[in-house]
C-alpha cells in the first residue's frame, strides 16, 4: 500500500487551486509599467490557467471605482 493506505500508483485528482485577489492587485497590474511586476505575473498565471481566479461584484465595483478616478 502507498501513503495513507492508496495502492501505489493512484494519485487523486487535485482540485484546482483557486483565488481571490484584492481590487488593488488589479490596479497596481494596471498601472505598472514594469513587465515583471508580481502583480502582471499573477495575471499572467492565471492566463496560463494555474489557478482558477474568483471574483466578486464587490470587488469589481471596487476595481471600476478606482480606475474612474
Amino acid at each position: 500500500m502507498g501513503t495513507k493506505g492508496k495502492p501505489p500508483g493512484r494519485e487523486e485528482a487535485r482540485a484546482p487551486l483557486r483565488a481571490v485577489l484584492d481590487a488593488n492587485v488589479y490596479v497596481a497590474a494596471y498601472l505598472s509599467r514594469n513587465p515583471r511586476s508580481p502583480n502582471k505575473e499573477l495575471f499572467q498565471r492565471w492566463r496560463d490557467t494555474q489557478f482558477v481566479l474568483l471574483v466578486s461584484e464587490a470587488i469589481l465595483k471596487e476595481v471600476v471605482e478606482k480606475l474612474a478616478s
